[in-house]
Order: C-alpha cells, then sequence, then structure tokens
C-alpha cells in the first residue's frame, strides 16, 4: 500500500510537476510525514501502555507490601495479646509461625517460598 502511494506520488509528480525534483522530493516528504505521525502515534501510544503497566505493577507491589505490613501488624498484636493474657498454647504458638511465613511469603522484598 505505501509503496503504491510512493510510487504514485512519484509517477504523478513527474507528470504533473515535470522533472521538478524539488516539489517531488516534497511531495515524499509530506507523504513521509504523514506516515511517520501515524508511526509517533504508534509509538506514543506503546509508551503510554508501557507507562501504565510500569505503573500497575508499582502499585500492585506497594499495595502487596502494605498488606504485609498490616498482616505483620496483626500477627504482633495478637501474641502480645495472647501472652499478656497468659494463653500461649502449642496451637496458638504454630499459628503465630504459620502466620509469620505467610507474611513473608506475600511481602514483595521477601516472597518466602
Amino acid at each position: 500500500m505505501m509503496l503504491t502511494k510512493i510510487f504514485w506520488v512519484i509517477f504523478s509528480g513527474t507528470f504533473v510537476l515535470g522533472n521538478n525534483k524539488g516539489r517531488q522530493r516534497k511531495l515524499l516528504k509530506i507523504l513521509f510525514g504523514i506516515n511517520n505521525k501515524k508511526k509517533n502515534a504508534k509509538e506514543l501510544q506503546r509508551l503510554k501502555d508501557e507507562e501504565l503497566s510500569k505503573f500497575e505493577s508499582l502499585f500492585l507491589t506497594a499495595t502487596r507490601w502494605h498488606k504485609s505490613q498490616y498482616i505483620r501488624n496483626y500477627i504482633q498484636e495478637f501474641e502480645a495479646f495472647i501472652i499478656k493474657s497468659n494463653n500461649l498454647n502449642t496451637k496458638e504458638k504454630e499459628w503465630i509461625d504459620w502466620a509469620k511465613e505467610k507474611a513473608d511469603w506475600y511481602d514483595p522484598f521477601i516472597e518466602k517460598k
């Protein structure tokens, strides 16, 4: 399609404008300028999409970190409550250890396996 347009511009330019190379070049620059605008618009859209994707990733990672801190704070308060009320037993200790492991697993800085 593009080659057809170029050929037509060159052919019609030669026919209408004679052998005026300056005008033919101008016509080609206009034609390629239009094509470059489309290419630039596509590139701009690609860059916007990439930027949005990176921001979404940042937001999701920050959200994961925040939630992992929320979980850790809850575990800490739960553990303090259990100790203060003298109810720390094996079952509670196992749950606290499990919950800490899950917080480490969810934390994007640790991502414990």
